[in-house]
């Protein structure tokens, strides 16, 4: 499985280049725009569904059947992803808090409770995308998943769009919220999600023919 992992962090530095200059372009623009959780919250989105995108091309390009000629399981894969996506949400929370203390040092309007909120819907956003187009592409392969996924990213746009038109009552409704309530909510329920998705993609994934 450590082989696995380092093959898709070599991919990804060759391939999806592009995914991390705008990563860091929308969390660039964040610092100037704290009280804005769009930029943050779709790259967040944009990060995790990257490794369904390797899944997807390791299946077009054959390497997922080369996977089952060496030693290592269907679900040990699945895990690994999983795994993969799962570090790469908690690495854009992290730049996220950085940017944000970036933005308060200088003044530029970023405060500790929309920070902790924007925090909590990366989070939350992270974890529920990277599980259902993680489950797609393992349940149903690169051609059908990708119309699923299509789908997915309208109803995400929606909502990043509404969270820029209703952004501050959203923020201000959650953090009248009681402390361990929103906790709870917020990291509890994206968790059990992910154990969900995880284990319906193992089971999925170590049926499928292909």
């Amino acid at each position: 499985m450590k082989g696995q992992l380092y093959k898709d962090l070599i991919v990804m530095k060759r391939t999806y280049r592009v995914y991390l200059f705008l990563v860091l372009l929308f969390f660039g623009i964040s610092i100037f725009n704290p009280s804005n959780t769009f930029w943050a919250v779709y790259a967040t989105f944009l990060t995790c569904t990257v490794v369904s995108t390797l899944q997807n091309s390791d299946e077009t390009s054959g390497w997922a059947r080369t996977c089952d000629t060496v030693p290592i399981t269907r679900s040990q894969l699945v895990t690994e992803r999983f795994l993969l996506a799962f570090l790469l949400n908690l690495a854009t929370i992290a730049l996220y808090a950085l940017t944000s203390g970036i933005s308060a040092l200088f003044g530029l309007g970023a405060t500790l409770g929309t920070a902790l909120v924007t925090l909590l819907s990366m989070f939350m956003i992270g974890i529920l995308s990277m599980s259902v187009t993680l489950t797609l592409a393992f349940l149903f392969g690169p051609q059908k998943s990708g119309l699923y996924r299509i789908a997915l990213i309208v109803v995400m746009v929606v909502i990043c769009m509404s969270i820029i038109n209703y952004g501050s009552g959203f923020i201000t409704g959650l953090q009248n919220l009681p402390p361990l309530i929103l906790a709870l909510a917020g990291i509890g329920f994206p968790i059990l999600f992910m154990t969900g998705s995880w284990k319906l993609a193992c089971a999925g994934y170590s049926r499928r023919f292909f």
